[in-house]
Order: C-alpha cells, then structure tokens, then sequence
C-alpha cells in the first residue's frame, strides 16, 4: 500500500521491490522477480454491459479491490453466462434476446463481492497507528461475535430474471413465480 509519503516513481523501482521483500528473506539470491508495478485498486462497474453485437465480461465490465479475492471468480462466473446464452445464438436456437438478461443477471452478484472487497480494504488498509492497534487486538474475532461492528458490506444478491425463469413471450414461467 502507498503511504502518504511515497510517490509512484519512487515505488515503481526494482530496488524499491527488493527493500520490501527483505523483511521475508527473499533477495536477488532465492529469488527472481518476473514484474513489478505499482497497481491502483478500483471498485467500479458499468450499467451495461452490452452494446449490440459488443459484449464485455470481467475487469472489462466490472473491477473490484483484491481484497476478498473475488475478481477472477467473478470474471469466470461472467463467461460462464455468456456461453450458454452465446451457444444458444450461434446455433440458431434463439435470436439474441437472451443477451439482454446478461447484465441484470451478472451485476447483482458483481456488486456484492466488490461492495465486500471495499469494506474489507477499510478494514486493511488503516494507516493510523491507534486505529490500527484496535483492528488488530479486536477486529476480526470483535466483528464475528457482534457483525453490527464489522465492515457492512452490499446485501447478498438474490436470483431476478433470466433466459431460464421466463418463457419464450418473456412473462414469467408457470411454476417459477416465487424463484
């Protein structure tokens, strides 16, 4: 994490690399670094994630901070939906109707892991000293006994409406009112 203090150019350095990895016994000697960089942590996401024939999935469409590690899962979880839907398409079983749920289905349950991914950071990432002392000598075990004192992360998200819960005509399925 950069301090207050430390700039960019001054932290973008193979030998700013090494300094920090000392501390765990690693040197040009045990180690070799493959890439270096600095990275800057974004939580955001797009309303849409169709454009006609454009489809985007992963960081393209939605980026979180590390922290709860949900980033390449939820990219995964993405291409998965694509490709059932994409598969119906190309093989001339449907029009491309099915792509318009894309985004409604996805978003949900990308807002959620990187309203979590935020809160954790907060959690992390306290620079003042104090602050820091009291998350580390009560934080987590605090958090689990009373969760009305831990980090209040986006509710879960619950399943809406799909290719699978709606009929060919769109109205709602017989049989899946309550999904």
């Amino acid at each position: 994490m950069r301090l207050p203090h430390e700039n960019v150019d001054q932290l973008n350095t193979l030998d700013t690399a090494w300094n920090l990895l000392e501390p765990w016994g690693r040197t040009p000697a045990n180690t070799t670094i493959e890439r270096h960089t600095v990275y800057t942590f974004r939580a955001r996401w797009l309303d849409s994630w169709r454009h006609g024939r454009v489809l985007l999935a992963g960081d393209a469409a939605h980026q979180m901070p590390p922290f709860a590690a949900q980033g390449m899962c939820s990219g995964l979880l993405d291409a998965l939906n694509l490709s059932g839907k994409l598969d119906l398409v190309l093989c001339g079983i449907c029009d491309d109707a099915p792509l318009d749920s894309y985004t409604t289905e996805r978003s949900g349950h990308v807002l959620h892991p990187i309203g979590m991914s935020t809160a954790l950071g907060q959690v992390i990432c306290i620079l003042d000293e104090q602050r820091a002392a009291q998350r580390d000598a009560h934080g987590c075990s605090r958090a689990t006994r009373r969760p009305s004192q831990g980090p209040s992360p986006t509710p879960p998200p619950v399943l809406g409406d799909g290719i699978l819960r709606n009929g060919p005509d769109g109205l709602t399925a017989p049989g899946h009112e309550t999904l």
